[in-house]
C-alpha cells in the first residue's frame, strides 16, 4: 500500500462511459535511499540516504492503463544524476529498480554486480511505512486547522534512525502557507553518522489574489555527505516566485504588464 501523489498538469477525460475515462496522469512517490548500490561504489561517498521521486506514468484505458516509470534525484549534482542513468540504461532495468524502491525502499545493485540484502530489514522497513501511515489518520482526526502526518524509519548500518512530525496549516484565508518537518535523526555505534535535529520550515505568502507572485522563506536540513567535512547542517533562503502560463511570448508580455496593475486598471490584450 504505497501513496502517490498526483502532479498537477494530469487529465481524465470521459466520453459517456463513467468506467472508460482516459487517463494522462503523472504520480509521484517520494522516498529516500543510498545510491551505494546501484553506482556499485564502496567509497562511502553514497551511503547516506538522498531524496528520490519515483515517477509513476499513467496513459490509456482507465481499467487497464500503460504504467511506466521515471526516476528523479531531486537534490542530486549533474554527476551523479548521470551515474545513475548510465546505470539505468534499459526499460527492464527501470521497471526492475522503481519495484525495488517499492517493495525495498533502495536501489538494488545491477544485475553484473553481486548486491547486498535482507528479507528481515525488508519487512521492517514496510512494517514502519504502514504503521507510521495509520499513525498519521489518527492524528489527522486531532485537528482540523493543521494537517499532520507521522514517520518512523529504522536505520542500518548505513543510515540513522529518524522519527519526524510533519505539520502544515494555512492562514490569513489561506493568503500564508506553511509547513514543516520537525524531529531527530540518530546515528548508531555500526554507522557512526553525527546525530542532529530535523527542522525543516517553509513559508509562502500569496502577494497577489491569483497566487502568481508569492514571497518563498525556508529552511532545509541537508543531508549528511561522508566527504564533506565543511558541510552545513542546514540550509535557510527566501526568494520571490512568479508563475505564469501561456502559450507564445505575447501572451506572457501581456501578463507580466498587467502583473503588478489594480485590477480595474488592466488592459484586454487581443492577439491575432
Amino acid at each position: 500500500n504505497k501513496e502517490f501523489e498526483i502532479i498537477p498538469g494530469g487529465s481524465i477525460r470521459w466520453y459517456g462511459d463513467p468506467m472508460a475515462a482516459d487517463l494522462q496522469l503523472q504520480t509521484l512517490y517520494r522516498l529516500s535511499s543510498p545510491l551505494n548500490d546501484i553506482l556499485a561504489d564502496n567509497s562511502g561517498a553514497y551511503n547516506q540516504r538522498v531524496p528520490v521521486h519515483l515517477i509513476m506514468n499513467l496513459y490509456g484505458d482507465m481499467m487497464n492503463p500503460e504504467i511506466s516509470f521515471d526516476i528523479d534525484l531531486p537534490t542530486a549534482d549533474q554527476i551523479t544524476r548521470g551515474r545513475v542513468e548510465s546505470a539505468i540504461s534499459s526499460e527492464q532495468e527501470l521497471n526492475r529498480q522503481a519495484f525495488a524502491l517499492l517493495v525495498m525502499r533502495k536501489f538494488v545493485a545491477p544485475p553484473h554486480v553481486a548486491g547486498n540484502g535482507s528479507g528481515g530489514a525488508v519487512a521492517v522497513d514496510n512494517t514502519m511505512e504502514m504503521l507510521s501511515a495509520q499513525v498519521s489518520r489518527w492524528l489527522q482526526d486531532i485537528s482540523d486547522v493543521f494537517d499532520i502526518g507521522f514517520n518512523y524509519r529504522p536505520g542500518d548500518e548505513i543510515s540513522n534512525d529518524e522519527i519526524s512530525l510533519a505539520l502544515s496549516t494555512q492562514l490569513f484565508s489561506d493568503k500564508l502557507s506553511v509547513s514543516g518537518n520537525f524531529g531527530v535523526s540518530q546515528g548508531s555505534e555500526t554507522n557512526q553518522n553525527p546525530n542532529s535535529i530535523i527542522g525543516d520550515l517553509k513559508m509562502e505568502y500569496k502577494v497577489t489574489e491569483d497566487g502568481k507572485v508569492r514571497l518563498i522563506v525556508y529552511n532545509q536540513s541537508n543531508d549528511f555527505e561522508v566527504a564533506n567535512t565543511a558541510q552545513a547542517a542546514y540550509t535557510q533562503g527566501m526568494g520571490i516566485l512568479y508563475r505564469e502560463e501561456f502559450n507564445t511570448m505575447a501572451e506572457f508580455y501581456c501578463a507580466f504588464h498587467n502583473l503588478l496593475r489594480k485590477k480595474e486598471d488592466r488592459e484586454v490584450c487581443v492577439f491575432e
